[in-house]
């Protein structure tokens, strides 16, 4: 995690309610989750309470072995650590930075395939092995996919 952001809450805006999101992003740390159009004036109790008892409110990276595969190619790589909001993927791909993809995540605990958009974000060698790798943003989800991961990461959590 980046130093001296551990104690920032975490506050999702959705687009619509979505329970299992909620249940979901609630059981990673997040301090709060609200639907779009957002209330200035129902929220500004609530968020004075957040930020006047500051807890460790962060989501967590895990260290994770997971197959990642681009589009239709088979052409894929595995992750070195996966959280909430993206994954460090080992690959000899070339992704554009700031290009959208498809991508497969699979969590085979779980025995399910992911479908999400991922956002390049950087390239980086992998101090341990030399192999190349791309860190990853999640940029969007078909709506159970998203639930499913979260609950995945919270298994890992609780490990």
């Amino acid at each position: 995690s980046l130093i001296g952001i551990q104690q920032i809450p975490i506050v999702l805006v959705d687009d619509r309610m979505r329970p299992r999101r909620r249940e979901a992003a609630r059981r990673m740390g997040a301090a709060g989750y609200l639907v779009h159009p957002v209330e200035v004036s129902r929220i500004a109790p609530g968020l004075g309470r957040v930020l006047d008892t500051p807890k460790s409110r962060r989501f967590e990276r895990y260290s994770q072995r997971l197959a990642v595969f681009w589009g239709g190619h088979r052409e894929g790589g595995f992750t070195t650590e996966v959280g909430r909001m993206g994954m460090f993927v080992c690959t000899k791909r070339n992704s554009p930075t700031q290009a959208l993809e498809q991508c497969e995540l699979t969590l085979p605990e779980i025995g399910e395939t992911l479908r999400l958009e991922v956002e390049a974000l950087y390239r980086l060698p992998v101090a341990s092995s030399g192999s190349p790798g791309i860190g990853l943003r999640f940029h969007s989800f078909p709506d159970d996919n998203e639930s499913t991961l979260i609950q995945y990461l919270s298994t890992l959590g609780s490990r």
